[in-house]
């Protein structure tokens, strides 16, 4: 019962500090002050549900791609990360010099490089992304106008619910 009072806290939480209300209907009904976490939890999935949907699912798989993708690059980098150092020790053993010089602009050509390619690999990831995230931010728009949720997101933070 606690995993979906979190869920339904967690999903919403980008909402919890809009308390907006309609003129007739400021989202109150009749049993709301004896309302447990549980049933305020149960009351919100609906709105929880609307989130989870659509493109909020692929907007978190794209995410996750993104970092699964960054963490294998940050272990390639780390491996080359000594034999770049190697090269700049040799080439500038004996202070700086063309040598040195030729290394480190070599070395930044290379880092240039990769992150143009970093870029172009992602690049069809962030550009599903950005509509992704504006739908996103237009659907909690739309909820934050909804005065039933804002009353429950309202009472859940009243009772420190979790």
């Amino acid at each position: 019962m606690g995993i979906l009072v979190r869920s339904a806290l967690t999903g919403l939480s980008l909402l919890a500090a809009v308390s907006a209300t309609h003129a007739t209907d400021d989202g109150t009904r009749p049993g709301d002050d004896v309302m447990t976490c549980e049933q305020i939890a149960e009351a919100m999935m609906p709105y929880v549900n609307q989130v989870r949907g659509g493109s909020t699912l692929q907007l978190g798989r794209n995410a996750q791609e993104l970092q699964r993708r960054n963490v294998a690059r940050e272990a390639e980098l780390q491996s080359e990360a000594a034999a770049d150092t190697a090269a700049m020790e040799a080439g500038c053993f004996g202070g700086i010099n063309a040598t040195c010089a030729a290394a480190s602009e070599a070395m930044s050509a290379r880092e240039a490089a990769r992150n143009a390619q970093y870029q172009a690999e992602d690049k069809p990831i962030t550009d599903q992304m950005g509509p992704q995230m504006n739908a996103l931010a237009a659907q909690g728009q739309a909820m934050q106008q909804d005065p039933r949720l804002m009353r429950l997101m309202q009472l859940g933070q009243q009772k420190h619910c979790h």
